[in-house]
């Protein structure tokens, strides 16, 4: 009796399948995972001025410079201040801030003091100006429609402080 023909197995081919699709898919979800990092490259934050208003809010003027060739929407920020690497309190800012393409934008905001002894730590600053500071910033990009990414951005250098 004649013997059947020889089918070659495809045993080996789904060993070989399983584990390439695993790998596909841990590239895939690794890529989506830093869209924000990637989209937010190159942007920067510091602060301008730190004032000591005549009605004891401390207002803080900071800035984001964008050296990219495509403009940003930021839909909100959150920041936290610190002056001579002692808190100073935060500013979150819900009005949207345009940046420009290769420009920087300058927006000045109200600082919600971290705790009393704020106010009495900047008049102190006030009288030795510049002071050295630090600025951990979270920024929520409006990208297309209603899609929101968030950005860390962090600073640091020295800014004059006053009091009227």
């Amino acid at each position: 009796m004649p013997r059947p023909p020889v089918v070659p197995s495809i045993a080996p081919m789904k060993n070989w399948l399983t584990p390439l699709l695993l790998v596909g898919s841990l590239f895939a979800l690794a890529a989506c995972g830093s869209n924000s990092e990637i989209i937010a490259t190159g942007l920067k934050i510091e602060l301008t001025r730190v004032e000591r208003a005549g009605d004891g809010s401390i207002q803080v003027t900071w800035r984001v410079k964008n050296p990219n060739v495509v403009s940003y929407l930021i839909d909100r920020s959150a920041h936290k201040v610190k002056l001579d690497g002692v808190p100073l309190g935060t500013i979150t800012d819900t009005v949207r801030l345009g940046v420009p393409a290769q420009s920087p934008v300058e927006r000045t905001s109200v600082l919600t003091p971290a705790n009393a002894q704020a106010a009495e730590r900047l008049a102190q600053l006030a009288t030795k100006s510049p002071a050295s500071y630090t600025v951990d910033s979270t920024i929520f990009l409006l990208i297309y429609d209603d899609e929101i990414l968030k950005a860390t951005l962090s600073g640091a250098g020295s800014v004059p402080v006053s009091a009227k």
